[in-house]
């Protein structure tokens, strides 16, 4: 007999549930059921024959590994958006960071309670923001691209999940983890603590660049995570007046619903292996092992949508033949030329091999700039390892930053404007090898505008400026010395960064810093123009001097760009820094680069390329 008394109809409980981040949604156990079978038949188990199931030679633990497996792939296709699911999951990280940022608990508490189990009203779904949340703390930790973060006060539950998350993300393995992460804590508490560490992160980023929050958020996330989100209806409300998020779809609902391609237990093997692999990989143009695990999983559906085997060389082929018209992103191809590798590794025979050079060529065929780019990177790696090193060090912005270092001591004075004080304009031009003096006004001699240590025999055509942010070379070296953590901006100081020590500690340059520092110089030395003088005709001048970098570096001799004459003009002024430190040159107008820093210019032109039109591009469009 049914008890008439229905406890998620009292209202104290209804109360309490919603306090705790608890749902009832009546029907979810079948509906779920329904999405897990599939995944369940991949191992043999069909729940529509029951007295099929052979329980004593599956036995408990056999059966119970088996529902964790289907729980985990279930997990792993509910938590990775795309298309404008991901747009929404970005936009509502965004509006909590800036929450965060502003110190506005009200807004940020809005943007955590405004989001429920399903997307509704152009808002995304939990598990939307959560594996887009947890893919990006993969890319920027796994790759120390973070700088210190601590966890800030919260709910316990959200803080406690973030801290694990945090661990995990620093070895590019939360993704991975969601499974056991939302077995320690529930979703609710994974939600909290995944908003929580964007959000960190990004305010650290922020700090760390000058930068404006809603600027870190465009470079991190993409200019369409700066879009305001659409109106969301007034939430319905129950019998007692408790606020309702639209309820989870009907098993039948779910049913109907075209499901993903079930990937098997052997295919879901190999994308571990995989994982595991890149671990332990020098080079690789995946950003960290959890996004690569991501983008295989997406390849291995792709192939098996088109009815092919993915663990078969047979298979892959006929579904490359397939994808030669097809308008897929980038990561598609970088995936499938990272597996190739991986299949070459472990394969006896060769069969692989040829099919390596197929997915490159097919990729720079379809990335355009972008392919250009990532073949000219496979060619710089190429160099010897010790010929890159050399060629690095002998760089004056390398070479220079030891003694630079030494100058600074514990911490130095700065001016307001985050650069070095007037008087020490002159001695950081000479550390650098630009001759440049700080002068009260640009024609001014007067004593107080002398280094605090003289330049010796200065040569008279010494450049006299009122702040280091006339001097392009000068701003370019210190964003991309404070960029690689080598120096740190303290209120009105400026202090040894986080990676100093390591700088310090040996005999020559890290190699990793040292093609950091040239890369990142590279970066901030194109954009100068739109960040300190932003204007149309400077978008069209940056752009014209990001075609020259990557004419200069493509070893493809298919691109040729398309600037137009006056652009290319004030693209060489741009780029003279960089020509004049060695870093490139010029023959008949156009850029020359060295093999040996040929991957260095190609890091340094893919990271501008980002910076002025966010993460997902890889075509500079300039309108």
């Amino acid at each position: 007999m049914t008890s008439p008394y229905d406890p998620f109809a009292d209202p104290k409980v209804r109360a309490e549930m919603e306090r705790m981040g608890i749902v009832h949604a009546p029907g979810t156990a079948a509906e779920v059921l329904a999405q897990l079978k599939p995944l369940l038949a991949a191992d043999g188990i069909d729940l529509d024959d029951p007295s099929g199931i052979d329980l004593d030679d599956l036995g408990t633990d056999g059966l119970q590994a088996a529902l964790d497996r289907a729980v985990e792939q279930h997990n792993l296709t509910l938590f990775t958006p795309v298309g404008t699911q991901r747009e929404a999951a970005l936009r509502r990280l965004a509006r909590f960071t800036r929450a965060l940022a502003a110190d506005d608990t009200t807004a940020a508490e809005a943007a955590l309670s405004e989001i429920g189990p399903d997307a509704h009203d152009g808002l995304p779904a939990a598990a939307d923001v959560i594996g887009t949340g947890l893919g990006l703390l993969d890319t920027w930790l796994g790759a120390g691209d973070a700088g210190t973060v601590r966890v800030p006060k919260w709910t316990k539950p959200a803080r406690a999940a973030a801290t694990d998350i945090l661990a995990l993300a620093r070895k590019g393995r939360a993704f991975d983890a969601l499974h056991s992460l939302t077995i320690r804590h529930g979703g609710q508490a994974i939600f909290g603590g995944v908003m929580l560490l964007v959000a960190t992160v990004l305010a650290g980023r922020a700090a760390r660049h000058h930068a404006s929050i809603d600027e870190v958020i465009v470079d991190a996330l993409g200019p369409d995570a700066a879009a305001p989100e659409p109106a969301a209806a007034a939430p319905e409300t129950d019998e007692s007046g408790m606020p309702q998020h639209p309820s989870s779809s009907s098993p039948t609902e779910a049913a109907d619903r075209p499901q993903p391609p079930t990937l098997s237990r052997a295919e879901r093997a190999v994308i571990r292996t995989f994982g595991d692999w890149l671990d332990v990989q020098p080079e690789t143009d995946i950003p960290s092992t959890g996004e690569g695990v991501r983008m295989l999983r997406t390849v291995f559906a792709l192939i098996r949508q088109a009815g092919h085997d993915p663990l078969d060389v047979d298979g892959v082929v006929a579904f490359i033949d397939e994808i030669a018209d097809w308008d897929l992103p980038e990561e598609v191809y970088i995936a499938l030329g990272e597996y190739t590798l991986f299949q070459m590794d472990a394969a006896e025979t060769e069969e692989w091999d040829d099919l390596f050079a197929t997915i490159q060529e097919l990729r720079f065929e379809n990335a355009g700039m972008g392919g250009i780019v990532a073949a000219a990177m496979d060619a710089g790696a190429a160099v010897d390892a010790d010929v890159r090193f050399d060629a690095l060090v002998r760089l004056r912005l390398v070479s220079a930053v030891s003694d630079l270092l030494d100058w600074i001591g514990r911490s130095r004075p700065i001016a307001p404007s985050g650069g070095v004080q007037l008087t020490d304009i002159a001695h950081l031009g000479e550390l650098l090898g630009v001759p440049v003096a700080g002068s009260a006004s640009p024609h001014s001699s007067d004593a107080a505008s002398e280094p605090a240590l003289p330049i010796d025999d200065p040569a008279a055509d010494v450049r006299r400026v009122t702040s280091m942010l006339e001097v392009p070379a000068l701003v370019a070296w210190w964003s991309a010395l404070g960029n690689a953590g080598l120096i740190e901006i303290k209120r009105s100081r400026v202090v040894p960064g986080d990676a100093a020590a390591e700088w310090r500690s040996a005999d020559a340059p890290p190699p990793q810093l040292a093609e950091m520092v040239a890369a990142l110089f590279l970066a901030r030395l194109l954009l100068y123009p739109v960040e300190n003088r932003p204007s149309a005709t400077d978008l069209e001048d940056v752009d014209a001097a990001i075609q020259l970098v990557v004419a200069g570096i493509d070893v493809t001799g298919t691109y040729e760009p398309d600037a137009p004459s006056a652009s290319r003009s004030d693209a060489r002024a741009i780029l003279q820094p960089a020509r004049e430190l060695g870093l490139l040159d010029f023959v008949n107008g156009r850029v020359v680069v060295a093999d040996a820093l040929r991957l260095t210019i190609a890091h340094g032109v893919t990271t501008a390329m980002m910076m002025l039109n966010g993460p997902e591009d890889d075509d500079v469009d300039v309108e």
